[in-house]
């Protein structure tokens, strides 16, 4: 589980309030920190609260340690199918959904969301579990990767990449009413690889965006479905988060 010590923490308030996480010790403001004090991404968190009071499904892609899934559940969402391709974050996700008793709200898919079926590489950019969020995955012809910060060891492992329409398809994932992708620069093939599961159900798509590039082939494919596209403001100078609904649906 990498390096550092993690242990078990509650949320002191906000909408996960009393939900026990394992997270190492941060320092004020760290994201940890902002987990434990209810204000961790709230823009994000606003947008599950309009969906999860119809008791719906959250598909969440790139799950890292299960936060927005146990959140879509305390909102008052039925279920979460989270899709997590990084064996550390699973096991990390395993420990509490059974520290949580939430066996029958949450159920994890060892895969990748993309627009292929078949393996690929993914790299961590560290051994700690805040390096493990920003694990991408690497192409053929892309750049290296994320850089491994300052005495961090970087990985590179084979995964299984997923169509999300094959994942609906076959009954292993149910339809959901929100999409919630964290993918590190991977958004437009996730979108590509859901395309007629979001021309059927027409969930609303909550997307992190990385770069300009990765934002405006995002744009255009959901534009192309017929979605309305608002911003709900920058997370870094280099991050956005975008938010897609259909007539009638907000």
């Amino acid at each position: 589980m990498g390096s550092e010590k993690l242990s078990w923490q509650t949320v002191r308030q906000g909408v996960a309030a009393g939900t026990e996480f394992l997270l190492p010790r941060g320092t004020p403001g760290c994201w940890s920190e902002r987990i434990l004090d209810g204000a961790y991404e709230p823009g994000m968190v606003e947008v599950m609260a309009g969906k999860a009071v119809s008791h719906g499904v959250l598909l969440d892609v790139g799950a890292h340690i299960g936060y927005y899934s146990c959140v879509w559940l305390r909102l008052g969402g039925a279920r979460s199918e989270a899709l997590e391709p990084l064996p550390q974050n699973r096991d990390v996700i395993a420990r509490v959904i059974a520290r949580n008793h939430l066996e029958g709200g949450i159920r994890v898919h060892p895969c990748a969301a993309s627009d292929t079926t078949g393996a690929a590489h993914l790299v961590v950019p560290g051994d700690l579990l805040g390096y493990w969020s920003m694990a991408r995955l690497r192409r053929p012809g892309d750049a290296p990767g994320p850089r491994a910060a300052a005495g961090a060891r970087q990985s590179c492992i084979e995964v299984q990449c997923r169509r999300i329409d094959d994942l609906v398809d076959e009954g292993q994932v149910q339809p959901p009413d929100l999409v919630k992708i964290d993918v590190e620069g991977a958004e437009a093939s996730v979108i590509r690889g859901a395309r007629q599961v979001l021309l059927r159900h027409r969930p609303w798509v909550l997307c992190e965006v990385h770069g300009i590039e990765e934002a405006l082939s995002v744009t255009q494919s959901l534009l192309e479905l017929g979605y309305h596209l608002r911003t709900l403001g920058k997370t870094t100078a280099t991050m956005g988060l975008l938010l897609a609904t259909c007539e009638g649906q907000g």
